[in-house]
């Protein structure tokens, strides 16, 4: 079968870190007409183009530890199954093994779904390949599209392969108040500790390294990324928005940006009332980390005076923000 992108819309959100955009991949979910990967970040060209001390080929890395696990444990799985059950098959019941039931109790089906989904996208090792799994999982949609906020630290190469290869992509782009932004990634950071069994962050000394953290730095360069994404891409190709927005009292209006930008059919008010407070990724609060504001702000102030000059509205958290920590 020749699958291709021809007539369709096709978009990437390169997002910022902590800022939305699991939300948002799963809004988009529930428009029929939508080709999503199935995990959820490709990591295609941040791997590409991103040099190695910013660990992003490491997910890749991840994804075949866990394809072999999954692997591993169906083969036992299944093995361990039909061994038990034909020992207590009778003769003229041979076929039980293909019964409905016999299979989906070990929920094999979505592990198997999910080998096939790593297996889909480890195999993307070039521009062609990743052309073509865009091209499947686009099949019999109108829009296709993927969600990989790490690309959101690609240098102007990178975005100007993604425009050899895509001309007509769209461009979604999602900021977070620079301070919010910061005390989200710290409390990802001590939920990652939480899982390995380790003691809390110590925020002080998370934030230092923070400050020397290429990743870190990069993301919260809005500045930056702007300017290339406005040096590339047509600017009617291009959507901005803000994560107060996005998640906040003004969800319907800009799902319904997202909607015109990206020509999908309209859903009502209501369905998009009912997907905004599903949360994805929660983490806990920290203690002491208001005390750390003050300190962060110090690095972060630039940003907001950048936004505040480029942008006619700016989300009231922002101006709070900056008005607190900042001045």
């Amino acid at each position: 079968m020749n699958y291709s992108l021809e007539d369709k819309t096709v978009f990437i959100c390169i997002g910022a870190q902590k800022s939305g955009t699991t939300w948002l991949h799963a809004a988009l979910s529930n428009y029929e007409n939508v080709g999503l990967p199935h995990i959820k970040e490709l990591h295609y060209f941040d791997v590409k183009w991103l040099p190695k001390k910013l660990n992003t080929y490491e997910i890749r890395k991840l994804w075949t530890n866990e394809l072999k696990s999954i692997s591993e444990n169906i083969a036992n799985t299944l093995e361990n199954a039909i061994i038990n059950n034909i020992k207590t098959i009778k003769n003229d019941e041979t076929s039980k093994i293909f019964s409905n039931d016999f299979l989906e109790k070990y929920e094999l089906s979505r592990r198997c779904d999910r080998v096939i989904n790593l297996v889909n996208v480890l195999s993307i090792k070039n521009d062609k390949d990743y052309l073509t799994y865009m091209a499947k999982i686009g099949n019999n949609k109108s829009v296709v599209g993927e969600i990989t906020p790490a690309y959101s630290m690609l240098p102007y190469e990178g975005f100007l392969n993604i425009k050899e290869l895509l001309p007509k992509v769209k461009i979604i782009f999602i900021m977070r108040d620079p301070i919010d932004r910061f005390v989200s990634q710290m409390k990802f950071v001590n939920k990652q500790r939480k899982t390995k069994g380790k003691d809390d962050v110590d925020i002080k000394e998370e934030h230092l390294s923070m400050l020397n953290d290429d990743k870190f730095l990069k993301r919260a360069n809005y500045q930056g990324i702007l300017y290339k994404l406005e040096q590339i891409f047509l600017k009617e190709n291009i959507l901005l928005l803000f994560y107060e927005d996005l998640l906040g009292d003004s969800c319907v209006s800009n799902i319904h940006s997202v909607e015109t930008f990206l020509n999908l059919p309209k859903k009502s008010d209501e369905e998009i009332l009912s997907w905004k407070n599903k949360t994805y990724n929660e983490t806990t609060d920290l203690l002491n980390i208001d005390d750390e504001k003050q300190n962060i702000a110090e690095n972060l102030k630039g940003i907001y005076e950048y936004i505040f000059n480029r942008f006619d509205r700016v989300p009231q958290k922002w101006i709070d923000n900056y008005e607190k920590y900042c001045k």
